[in-house]
Parts: C-alpha cells; structure tokens; sequence
C-alpha cells in the first residue's frame, strides 16, 4: 500500500498544477473551469509535485464512473488552455 499526497482544494491544485508548468502562463480557474469544478467537488485531485515526479491529476473522493465523459471534457480544456497559454509566452 502506498500514499498518494495529493488534493481536492481548487486554490491549491492550481498551485500545484502552475508549478508542474514553470516556464508557462500561470493558469486560473476561469482558464480552466470544467477541471477546478471536479476538483473542487473532489471527482478529481492534483497530486503535490514535491512528492510525486511526475505529477499527475487522480481521482478523488468523490469519483464514479458516471464522470468520465465530464472527466474527459475538462482534460481536453485543459490541454488547450496550456497549448493557448504557452503560445502567448513564446
């Protein structure tokens, strides 16, 4: 058995997010409101990158597989926020 140190506190998993990111645009929440809202329902948790390399997004308390559709969608606005975020800082 092993523990996972990770979150469901949105103020924090952006932090954690932002730091997996250095060299990028800090994200916010209205960046990225699809995955703050399941991590804030905690269907979803940032693990803290001082404990786990690479730092990955989990499930949370709060997951069932009723979610993956909604899951599926924030991740993709993810991504394309962080693609969008990057192209303004080149």
């Amino acid at each position: 058995m092993g523990f996972i140190f990770a979150t469901c506190e949105p103020v924090r998993a952006l932090q954690f997010i932002n730091r997996m990111y250095p060299d990028r645009k800090d994200l916010t929440a209205k960046d990225i409101p699809l995955l703050y809202a399941l991590i804030k329902r905690d269907v979803l948790r940032v693990q803290d990158p001082d404990f786990h390399q690479p730092c990955q997004i989990v499930v949370g308390n709060n997951y069932t597989q009723n979610h993956k559709t909604e899951i599926s969608m924030a991740i993709d606005e993810f991504i394309v926020k962080l693609a969008a975020v990057n192209e303004t800082t080149i």
